[in-house]
């Protein structure tokens, strides 16, 4: 049975870099007419810390965004207008309810061409928001990254994103390894299954090894007072004056009431294809459990990647393969050293959660956005994109590790 038919490139997925482009982001547009938001973002820490954006956003020109004709022009328009959004709406004593029209008309319009919603998204903040410093230099290297956009200017925040954008590029290979190995499950072929299998657990382990090099640039107290609270979301903040989200106004009396998650890792759609891949399922015991989670964060995911996802979800067959030949050792191993790679990235995460998070909620926020972050007024501490975070990754780490594969019991009758 063939299944070449699902072709990465058609889903505008990368068979070297996967979610990334082939290219790097445009680090500006270059269409004179869009200064206004390049000017505007290229000094938003500044605007930021004096209090001065919302100032200048209401000074901004509507600008359509017809002009704008490619990929990367358009991903570079989402960069800039989420970037003015979120700073917008968390830059000042207290959010700001309402975004004017000169962002939520080209927001929304750019977000159609995209399928992406209109509030910060991993794609936005990781995915299009970086460059390299050598063009001779790899996506994977960390040190040959810089982001294009920033809320804070602070090298925490640079190399928060850019951990996520060398993992993304590390990963981008077990796609193309992943799709052989679904393919030679059905054709039974299982050398080429061990082959591939070996090859991706192989990609997991520098995955890791990459994700554990967030404590080199990132600390946990600038991430967590200055970075964090420009990725929250709008959803669940009636208490903190967005009843019903934030309101995008379009002009001319037309109002939309949204809200969304935050930016968050779970919006990856690599994650996410390597656990459907694998079989690694997730299950909820309630309506805001991990599969339901996990299942809602595909929709902050761009367009096409949600779908390539979806279909994969539809021929995927490795656990299945496995189970099946539980008694070829070589197969069992392989698998079973994917799954270990994939509980190792979810340890790690966990233990960058842990300092990031869990014990900087504990201190308060020491910032104006004690609202969003403060233990007195949550005491569970939450995801930007507002999960039960302790639960949520535990969970996700147990439902990883219960897919490891066991040799059949060999039953010996009595004679």
């Amino acid at each position: 049975m063939a299944i070449g038919i699902l072709n990465p490139s058609d889903y505008g997925v990368s068979r070297e870099l996967g979610f990334l482009s082939d290219t790097p982001p445009i680090q500006r547009l270059a269409i004179p007419r869009y200064d206004p938001w390049e000017k505007t973002v290229s000094r938003l820490p500044t605007l930021i810390e004096q209090r001065r954006l919302r100032d200048e956003v209401h000074r901004i020109p509507i600008l359509s965004t017809t002009p704008l004709r490619t990929w990367a022009e358009r991903t570079r328009a989402y960069v800039c207008l989420v970037f003015l959004t979120n700073g917008y709406v968390w830059g000042g004593d207290e959010p700001a309810t309402v975004l004017p029209p000169c962002l939520s008309i080209p927001l929304l319009e750019i977000c159609s061409h995209l399928d992406v919603p209109p509030i910060a998204t991993y794609a936005g903040v990781c995915l299009w928001n970086y460059s390299l410093r050598s063009p001779m230099g790899y996506v994977n290297q960390l040190e040959n990254l810089r982001s294009n956009t920033s809320f804070t200017g602070i090298i925490d925040e640079e190399w928060f994103y850019m951990v996520s954008v060398a993992i993304e590029a590390q990963g981008g290979p077990s796609i193309t390894d992943s799709l052989d190995a679904i393919q030679a499950a059905y054709n039974n072929d299982h050398e080429k299954v061990v082959e591939c299998l070996n090859s991706i657990a192989e990609n997991l382990l520098h995955m890791s090894v990459l994700l554990g090099r967030m404590n080199e640039r990132c600390s946990p107290r600038p991430f967590y007072t200055q970075l964090r609270p420009f990725l929250a979301g709008t959803n669940r903040m009636k208490e903190f004056g967005l009843p019903e989200g934030l309101t995008y106004d379009c002009g001319h009396g037309k109002r939309l009431y949204r809200s969304y998650k935050g930016g968050s890792n779970a919006q990856s759609t690599l994650i996410q294809f390597l656990d459907t891949v694998l079989g690694v399922e997730h299950h909820s015991d309630d309506p805001k459990g991990s599969a339901e989670f996990t299942n809602e964060m595909r929709n902050y995911m761009p367009g096409e990647h949600r779908r390539f996802l979806e279909g994969v979800s539809k021929i995927a067959n490795i656990k299945a393969f496995v189970h099946d030949n539980r008694a070829h050792t070589e197969l069992q191993a392989a698998y079973n050293r994917c799954i270990q790679g994939m509980c190792r990235i979810r340890d790690t995460h966990f233990q960058i959660v842990a300092r990031f998070i869990l014990l900087q909620s504990k201190k308060g926020s020491g910032h104006n956005h004690r609202l969003l972050n403060s233990p007195q007024d949550d005491p569970v501490p939450r995801g930007t994109g507002g999960t039960d975070l302790v639960r949520f990754l535990q969970k996700t780490r147990e439902e990883t590790a219960k897919c490891r594969v066991q040799k059949p019991t060999t039953v010996v009758d009595n004679p």
